[in-house]
């Protein structure tokens, strides 16, 4: 009984060591459930709303904290619309996610979409304990990161 225990216990934490690993294919659903608001006629950005839930923590920080500054001073933030979509208005869009490439606790892929016109994104995701979250955006304009200063 006592060995039988300790191999449900062994497998157990072999199942919670697998599910825990970062994956392609989950880096892709992180983003195919991120880019599927936007494929309605009610089309709304998501992430803006609750950054820690879809950017890592310093990214997720930086973005509310350009933000307040930016409010207090009166003036528009330096990211000035959706970064999910480089845009400050929204036609219902189709976003097309290529293959990942994971590297360790990091995947990265472009995303193309015509919302208004072509548009391509670079984006580097990271796995954290609580997912996948986005690590930086690359546009033809910017690097998010670098337009938060981190």
């Amino acid at each position: 009984m006592r060995k039988f225990l300790i191999s449900v216990a062994v497998l157990a934490a072999l199942a919670a060591q697998a599910e825990a690993k970062p994956t392609a294919r989950g880096a892709k659903a992180f983003l195919e459930k991120l880019y599927a608001p936007y494929e309605g006629t009610t089309a709304q950005p998501v992430t803006l709303a609750q950054p820690g839930k879809y950017y890592e923590a310093k990214l997720a920080q930086a973005i509310v904290a350009e933000a307040e500054a930016a409010n207090k001073r009166g003036e528009a933030p330096e990211l000035n619309g959706d970064p999910i979509c480089d845009c400050q208005d929204y036609l219902p869009f189709k976003a097309k996610i290529a293959p990942m490439r994971l590297s360790g606790n990091r995947a990265t892929t472009v995303v193309t979409f015509v919302n208004g016109r072509p548009q391509r994104l670079d984006i580097e995701l990271i796995a954290t304990k609580a997912g996948w979250r986005i690590y930086d955006i690359r546009t033809s304009n910017y690097r998010l990161r670098s337009l938060l200063k981190l």
